[in-house]
């Protein structure tokens, strides 16, 4: 690519712009011109108005140095806390076999029919897909404990 210091640069998506470097339609005169300009850390976000000032630092033409280093906070998917509230069955309805999101935690299930029969029990499993034995075309009480806590949640099976 080759520039003559006023052309701007556009992001879209979807052909919807996001995010700008210059000003379309004619440009701003020499915006860029004999200089290096970079995207500062701290912005996060995108913008469709152009403000050299704001969001850019500005560096003598051509400077390279520190190009690509935007640190980033690695956090383990172990360190993810699961609230009890937070368990959720889907597809809801199924067709008998459904998931549970529970970030790979140990927990008990047990499901009821809604007239409180006991259709299904298992103790320490961090499986994400269940699928109910014998299902029939029905609405169940299904039971999910983490540790001492414990959340009931409806299923209807189609």
């Amino acid at each position: 690519m080759t520039f003559n210091r006023n052309d701007a640069v556009g992001l879209f998506k979807n052909g919807a712009l996001i995010y700008i470097t210059g000003t379309f339609n004619g440009g701003t005169a020499n915006f860029a011109a004999d200089q290096t300009i970079r995207r500062k850390a701290t912005v996060t976000s995108p913008t469709t108005k152009y403000n050299k000032t704001t969001p850019w630092d500005s560096y003598t033409s051509d400077t390279c140095n520190n190009l690509g280093r935007r640190m980033a906070e690695n956090v383990p998917k172990t360190s993810i806390a699961l609230d009890i509230n937070d368990i959720a069955l889907y597809p809801n309805p199924s067709n008998g076999t459904f998931f549970i999101n529970n970030s790979n935690k140990m927990y008990a299930i047990k499901i009821y029919s809604i007239i409180g029969q006991k259709i299904f029990e298992e103790e320490n499993s961090n499986r994400s897909a269940i699928t109910l034995p014998n299902s029939v075309k029905r609405t169940y009480l299904v039971r999910v404990s983490i540790g001492s806590d414990s959340v009931i949640k409806k299923l209807i099976i189609n």
